[in-house]
């Protein structure tokens, strides 16, 4: 329902007997839609919100950044990219340190030349790594790229080549000239040959077997296996159910393609569980594999209602739901509106043109939107639309859709929507085209083809003779039962009893099956089914009964006579059971070879005994599990296949079936004869031939022969001197070299006349006549005359420069900390100091200690029903890595679930259920437990539950004249004249009304109220005092003033709520004060009077005790008001850590259980930004940072700062990070995987 500004006001419930009465208020301001206040409706906590953001957002003072002081290195180098095709894209990237330094310029040169970037070329460098894209790349693109990385220390240069293959703008050349021949020879005409013989395939072996599935009623299930060979025409691949070939229908859909067999089973029921078993067959044997199926069947219908009370409960539920309806009636405020004829705001669409089973979507929008009287229908080539599965038709606010599913020839046409009302209608209209797909299906869908086909005529043509021509032929059959049901005995309860049998002749109309029971006509009934089709007689007992044993005879009868025949059924009740026994037994395989599968099938009863256990022995010995073999003991059937059998597969087989009654067994013998070790034939004649006839045509090919070079090699450009190199810089000498495409041409690089030592830290290249040394790291070892001697079949030429590098000092005395951490070195030395003291006294404590509960769990009483239970004990020892704790309610173990959390760490223990109900009610255990002892604590829960449904009113006493004021309100009562305030601005605030003393009895409702003037004034503030000392917000406190009424309500009332209220209304003009007293009639501790309404007087008897009332606990709620800001019972330690290792900081706070604690970190004076590799915890008072890996740059100071509204405290720690070497001189190559640098090289 829609409000109006016109409901604003004060709305007053009144409850009323004959001890007295109470009132409950509240405010309902309705603001008009054009009247939008930009001011805040709390204008000082608006303030209080905005000192408290600016103060949790101030950056604390005295950070400095620091500047990294290092040239720039080259982490990870360009890499080379080759033979590339015209048009790709190619994208190059390096690692380059420091990476946060500002200085660092990267700059891109392309054979020297400075690269110009655009929309084709690309370059980024974003924390340290440094990209270049090409989009297109040309063929003069190919060149040598350099990424030159500087800043004010130095600099560092990466190299890279790309090589495009040019081609011509038009390919008018095969691509593959060699394939032209074998084309020529494919399409020329073929010689004829005489007819190959067919391969030969061997028989069928399953590779992998079914799998087993579980599923639920209505769930889809799938099988799967490989059977090989998978090129034989003649493999043909049979599906079984439980030993009897798989019904067709359309939810078994069985496939075979490439040796992959698959089986799905759509909506699966439980009369489906069962085995099911693939055969394979050819003409040199064949092959089963089995699966089983195991569905579990749904509930039944549920008809009763699920009330926990019952009929009683529900027909209590409607009595209320019918008195609450009656009281909801009201009258029409306002006669209905006027609304002038619909118009479409936007029609439809013209037309549509579609494919056959394509979605159809129309839409368009009309107006009225808010006429209540306008309807829609749509219209089909000028018809009513018929609903349908397929059309979903909507109409929203004016928005109106119409969707089609799918599409077909049939439904095109003129669609037509009509939108009237009471003024009115208006029409708009589509076209619909629909384009179908093949006409005419020629060919039967029959799934057995044309013979199926052929079956259903002949049926046909049997039905349509004439009556006059069957009564001339009076040469008719009389029936026969062609075969005969079998016996089923040692049948299990519960299982499901199958008869079938086969009756002539097939298409007599005059025939009539009858079934008896012990000589008794069959009662229907849904566990019995007969079926009499095509010949064939079924009945099907579901969930045989003992009393279901007995003979059931099968009556056939027609014109020409009759024929019946019986059939025993014997139903075993499983609880006395039987021994096992094999109905069938397994059979004996012989002249298997290497390769071939082996099947054994037999049955077994009884079916569905829990205890039965089935075992396979080979030669005396249980056989082992192995991919190889297969094993599946389910619904009677007991299957066992082997893949892949060999000759040690050779003996005798035997199946032993045990339970508690007895035992069975059944065996059968294997002979396989193994092949030779070493296979001299191909596997694929074929192949070989033509891999052969290529291997021919390639020796055939000459290559041409290269252009000869009778230039000698000469530099263009000489290496040039670096004089000025730093060690741990890197050096770079390039130099170009002409002939450019000579193939003989060698480049060798020489140091002080020695040939240059190979190493990861020298780089050479040399391609497109341009020769580069990169060497990396620099030491003032590498001081000398760099020599590069160019050499082919002509001549040689050579180039020289020299490098200088200055070397570092060999030891570092000074200190290597940032500034403003001087006195460090002082603290690493304490550090290192107290390792080796803890590692000698590490080594000397050997001994383990027991875990002891330091504080044992506490017992928790008088907990209600939904509440949440918390359980805490303190264990030593607290670093004990074999430490198991479990927990066990009533000596049994705690089951686990989403109520239930559990934690251990640092020595605390800790259960948290949420929430609980009154069966959680019991002893709950803790035990403890490693290598040296145990210990157990417990602890006692007691929980009450709630009523399952509240009959009486749950309105507070004095209340009961409610329902009456509700109704005067809502306007069923008498209508009262409106109050309309006068235009009293510019005058002091005045109470018109006093508040009324009170006296009341505790946990009872306060209610004060008074009347004030001026009402519209908006500098009006209303404060409300106790015994002088502003009220303070909570939730039993609640303050009403709007309209001139002023309300103070107070709920569940207690002895410390007795004193004077005070009312100051103050503005802008002056100020009024009234004032009121309140006074408390406290109860006793303990309510020894019944509780229990009239209706239940009868369970008192059940009551022994009453407990304290649990609002007595506000009682100890004073000592929250005391102030209690946080404090470090344990503070932070330093911290010293490897580069790449882990970091750990952890302390204790206090108070606890404060909500409104907040926990800050702080680094080096700034806030500590959070990642993937920092995680921190705040909970139970236990502060943890972790970092997973940690880098030379995090060293610092870290601060903790816990923070609430008494006050803060903090806690400091330093983090000493030690740094690896800048060179990595062992091999990083992964061990056990055949890589070694030795290979490399020779690479």
């Amino acid at each position: 329902m829609a409000t109006v500004p016109e409901d604003s006001g004060i709305y007053m419930c009144k409850a009323i007997n004959a001890a007295g009465e109470a009132v409950s208020s509240t405010t309902l301001k309705v603001k008009p839609r054009s009247a939008i206040s930009g001011e805040p409706l709390q204008p000082d906590a608006w303030q209080k919100i905005q000192l408290k953001e600016a103060e949790m957002n101030k950056v604390p003072e005295g950070f400095q950044e620091v500047t990294p002081q290092m040239p720039p290195v080259f982490t990870k180098h360009l890499s080379n990219a080759e033979n590339l095709v015209e048009g790709s894209h190619v994208y190059l990237e390096a690692l380059v340190e420091p990476k946060g330094d500002p200085n660092l310029k990267i700059e891109w040169f392309k054979n020297g030349k400075s690269i110009t970037t655009g929309a084709r070329i690309r370059s980024t460098f974003d924390f340290g790594l440094v990209t270049l894209s090409v989009n297109g790349v040309r063929p003069d693109d190919s060149a040598i790229y350099t990424c030159k990385a500087t800043n004010l220390l130095g600099e560092a240069v990466s190299t890279c080549t790309i090589k495009v293959e040019d081609r011509h703008w038009l390919l008018a050349n095969s691509l593959r000239p060699e394939a032209l021949p074998l084309i020529d020879a494919l399409e020329g005409p073929k010689e004829t040959k005489g007819e190959l013989p067919e391969p030969a395939y061997e028989g069928p072996v399953f590779i992998s077997h079914l799998n087993n599935v579980v599923c639920s009623e209505g769930e889809n299930s799938h099988f799967e296996c490989r059977v090989e060979p998978a090129k034989d025409p003649t493999l043909n691949i049979e599906f079984f159910a439980n030993g009897k070939p798989l019904p067709s229908g359309a939810r078994f859909k069985g496939n075979h393609e490439f040796g992959f067999v698959t089986l799905d089973i759509n909506s699966c029921y439980s009369e489906d569980s069962g085995i099911y078993t693939v055969k394979a067959t050819n003409s040199k044997g064949q092959a089963s594999t089995s699966g089983t199926l195991k569905c579990t069947g749904k509930s039944d219908i549920y008809l009763q209602t699920q009330h926990p009370q019952g009929q009683a409960g529900l027909e209590k539920v409607q009595e209320v739901d019918d008195a609450y309806a009656s009281k909801l009636q009201r009258q029409d405020s306002k006669p209905e509106a006027q609304y002038p004829k619909p118009v479409w705001t936007k029609p439809l669409q013209a037309e549509f043109k579609l494919g056959e089973a394509q979605p159809l979507h129309l839409e368009a929008t009309v107006e009225p939107k808010e006429d209540p009287n306008l309807r829609i229908e749509w219209y089909f080539n000028g018809k009513a639309l018929e609903h349908g599965s397929r059309f979903k038709m909507t109409s929203e606010f004016g928005f109106v859709t119409l969707d089609l599913i799918e599409v077909y020839e049939r439904d095109q046409g003129i669609y037509t929507c009509k939108a009237w009302n009471k003024a009115g209608e208006a029409f708009t209209t589509t076209t619909i085209y629909c384009s179908t797909k093949a006409g005419l299906i020629e060919k039967t869908q029959h799934p057995k083809g044309q013979e199926g086909l052929g079956k259903i005529q002949e049926l046909e043509e049997s039905l349509r003779k004439e009556d006059a021509k069957r009564d001339e032929a009076e040469d008719g059959q009389a029936p026969v039962f062609t075969s005969q049901f079998q016996d089923i005995t040692n049948l299990g309860e519960g299982e499901i009893a199958h008869f079938e049998a086969s009756l002539t002749p097939v298409g007599d109309q005059t025939m009539r099956v009858e079934w008896f029971f012990n000589g008794k006509t069959i009662e229907a009934s849904h566990r019995i089914k007969t079926v009499h089709v095509f010949g064939m007689v079924v009945l099907e007992i579901l969930g045989t009964k003992i009393e279901d044993s007995g003979v059931y005879t099968c009556r056939a009868t027609n014109k020409w006579g009759q024929a019946e025949i019986s059939v025993n059924l014997e139903c075993v009740d499983i609880s006395k059971g039987q021994k096992p026994k094999f109905t069938t037994h397994i059979k004996s395989v012989t002249g298997l070879k290497d390769g071939d599968s082996v099947h054994f099938e037999c049955t077994l009863i009884p079916v569905g005994d829990p205890s039965m256990r089935v075992e396979w022995f080979h030669n005396g010995r249980p056989i082992r599990h192995s991919t190889r073999i297969k094993q599946v003991s389910d619904f009677g059937f007991v299957l066992m296949d082997i893949a892949y059998t060999q000759s040690h597969d050779t003996g005798e087989y035997v199946c032993r079936a045990k339970n508690k009654f007895g035992e069975d067994f059944t065996r059968a013998h294997v002979e396989c004869i193994g092949k030779g070790g070493v296979y001299y034939d191909t596997l694929q004649p074929d192949s070989l031939q033509k891999i052969r006839e290529l291997e021919a045509l390639a020796g055939q090919q000459a290559a041409a022969p290269p252009t000869p070079v009778t230039e000698p090699p000469k530099f263009i450009t000489q290496i040039t001197d670096v004089t000025t190199l730093k060690e741990g810089q890197s050096a770079h000498f390039e130099a170009r070299l002409t002939p450019v495409n000579d193939p003989n041409l060698v480049v060798e690089w020489f140091y002080n006349g020695k040939k240059l030592p190979h190493g990861h830290r020298y780089r050479t290249f040399h391609d497109f006549g341009i020769v580069i040394l990169d060497i990396l790291y620099c030491y003032a070892e590498n001081t000398g005359e760099y020599e590069c001697r160019a050499t082919n079949l002509v001549g040689s030429d050579t180039t020289k420069a020299v490098l200088k590098c200055s070397s570092k000092a060999n030891l570092i005395l000074t200190s290597q900390l940032p500034e403003g951490m001087e006195g460090g070195l002082e603290k690493i030395q304490s550090l290192e100091e107290s390792m080796i003291k803890t590692r000698d006294e590490q080594v000397s404590e050997t001994k383990g200690q027991a875990p002891m509960f330091t504080v044992p769990l506490s017992n928790i009483d008088s907990l209600r029903e939904g509440e949440s239970a918390h359980f805490e004990a303190r264990l030593t020892p607290t670093d004990d890595p074999k430490l198991k704790v479990e927990w066990f309610w009533n000596n049994k173990p705690l089951r686990t679930g989403s109520r239930f959390r559990t934690f251990c760490d640092f020595g605390f223990v800790i259960l948290e259920i949420s929430p609980v109900y009154p069966e959680d009610s019991g002893e709950y255990s803790c035990r403890a437990s490693n290598e040296y002892g145990q210990a157990v604590t417990t602890s006692v829960m007691k929980v009450e539950g709630k009523r399952s449904i509240i009959i009486e009113s749950q309105l507070p006493k004095g209340m009961e004249g409610t329902i009456d004021k509700i109704a005067e309100l809502e306007g069923l009562g008498q209508l009262r004249p409106p109050v309309l305030p006068e235009d009293d601005l510019g005058k002091p605030p005045e109470f018109i009304t006093q508040p009324a003393d009170l006296t009341l009895v505790e946990y009872t409702l306060a209610h004060f109220e008074c009347r004030l003037t001026p009402i519209n004034d908006p500098s009006l503030r209303v404060e409300w005092f106790h015994n002088g000392k502003p009220l303070t917000a909570g939730s039993r406190f609640k303050t009403i003033n709007d309209f001139g009424f002023v309300i103070l309500e107070m709920s569940g009332v207690d002895t410390r709520d007795a004193g004077l209220y005070t009312c100051k209304a103050t503005n802008n003009h002056g100020e009024a004060v009234v004032s009121c007293k309140l006074q408390v009639r406290g109860r006793q501790g303990v309510i020894m009077e019944p509780q229990l309404p009239n209706t239940f007087s009868s369970g008192t008897e059940s009551i022994q005790k009453l407990e304290e009332d649990l609002h007595k606990k506000d009682e100890v709620m004073e000592t929250e008001d005391k102030p209690n800001p946080p404090r470090f019972i344990v503070d932070l330690r330093d911290f010293e850590a490897q580069e790449a290792g882990k970091a750990h900081f952890d302390c204790r706070v206090e108070p606890v259980g404060d909500p409104t604690l907040r926990i800050d970190w702080f680094f080096n004076g700034r806030p500590f930004a959070t990642g993937s590799r920092v995680h921190m915890i705040n909970d139970f008072g236990f502060v943890v940072l972790d970092m997973e890996y940690v880098y030379s740059r995090d060293a610092g100071e870290y601060i903790c700062r816990a923070t609430n509204r008494w006050g803060t405290a903090t806690s400091k720690a330093k983090l000493t990070c030690k740094a690896k070497h800048d060179v990595v001189l062992e091999s990083q190559l992964p061990e056990g995987r055949g890589m070694s640098g030795d290979k490399l090289k020779g690479a």
